[in-house]
């Protein structure tokens, strides 16, 4: 091993590079299938270190060992999200996994495999895309033409990439290496997109933000103002500014936050519409942003008291300036 690598691994993925690696159907054994022909995976082949290195957390049973080669029983690791698909509430370990042949599309058949571990999802096309459905299988019960190697090291990267590729040409000069990246930069790739989003979002709610507090500013404030001549005629009868203000405020605001309850019901349904169909993975997602759910209550009462208070300047304003004006003057007004 070069000098300053601590460990190197083998796998037909990473995650967050969006690599489709090989996908199958598999079935529990002596189960009907739950689906048309059966439960379909994402399949993974990988080296024995692989979880350990990329630290995956292993949830239950073990990892795989170098003896689980062609020569030996297959043996299967199930993600979180593939143990609730395939077994529900049940332990899956110990279970057996029925490769289900499809020569219509080229896929053969397989030795059934024993599930021997159970490890947490992992993110494989960005954090905002939901996991997927992972079966991991040995690299050498299921060897591919390419792979990733993975090299965890304390070297830059500038010093190491270089005996990186002397070492694997002096193993196979006509060996092809591609899409050399660290980690770091793997994150904001997968990172990219959601920064788009971000962006684009926080533009589009300034602009929204904008456009509604102008019309609300402009027509409650429009309302009040018409209202001039009455204010006339409340203070001529012996009603104190300050009461008239108050019920100026207070009418507004009645009616601001009844559009605000249709207009959160409104955001509510069509957030429930459109909830996977901005994703790439057709699964349940919580929200467009990282961190940011679709029910955001933070969010929706931030912008529920922006506009909030939007409104009370909008009475207020127009309202205080007509209470400043005398009585005999407000009863002219029109």
């Amino acid at each position: 091993m070069l000098p300053g690598i601590r460990q190197v691994t083998l796998g037909s993925g990473l995650p967050l590079t969006g690599s489709t690696d090989v996908f199958g159907t598999v079935n529990a054994a002596g189960r009907p299938p739950k689906h048309k022909y059966g439960t379909y995976v994402t399949i993974h082949a990988v080296a024995p270190n692989y979880f350990h290195a990329l630290r995956m957390h292993l949830l239950a049973g073990h990892t795989f060992d170098p003896h689980d080669d062609p020569g030996s029983a297959r043996v299967a690791i199930l993600n979180r999200n593939a143990a609730e698909e395939l077994f529900g509430a049940e332990d899956p370990l110990g279970k057996v996994l029925d490769f289900v042949a499809q020569p219509s599309r080229g896929v053969p058949a397989e030795p059934s495999a024993q599930v021997v571990g159970l490890v947490e999802n992992a993110q494989e096309f960005g954090a905002n895309e939901v996991p997927q459905v992972d079966l991991y299988v040995p690299f050498a019960q299921r060897p591919l033409p390419s792979a990733y190697a993975f090299v965890s090291s304390d070297v830059p990267r500038g010093a190491l990439l270089g005996a990186i590729r002397d070492t694997a040409y002096s193993l196979d000069k006509d060996q092809p290496i591609f899409d050399v990246k660290t980690m770091d930069d793997r994150i904001g790739d997968s990172l990219r997109g959601a920064r788009f989003d971000l962006i684009l979002v926080a533009c589009l709610a300034v602009v929204a933000l904008a456009l509604v507090s102008i019309g609300i500013f402009g027509t409650v404030a429009y309302f009040v103002q018409q209202r001039t001549q009455e204010f006339g005629i409340r203070l001529a009868l012996g009603a104190t500014p300050g009461h008239l203000l108050q019920h100026a405020i207070s009418r507004a605001l009645a009616t601001g936050v009844t559009g605000l309850l249709f207009g959160v019901g409104a955001s509510l349904a069509l957030g429930r519409i459109l909830r996977s169909a901005l994703y790439l993975v057709p699964h349940e997602h919580n929200g467009m942003l990282y961190g940011v759910k679709i029910y955001d209550p933070l969010s929706m009462s931030l912008a529920c008291i922006l506009l909030l208070a939007i409104l009370f300047l909008a009475s207020f304003l127009p309202a205080r300036r007509a209470m400043r004006v005398d009585p005999m003057v407000a009863l002219r007004y029109e």
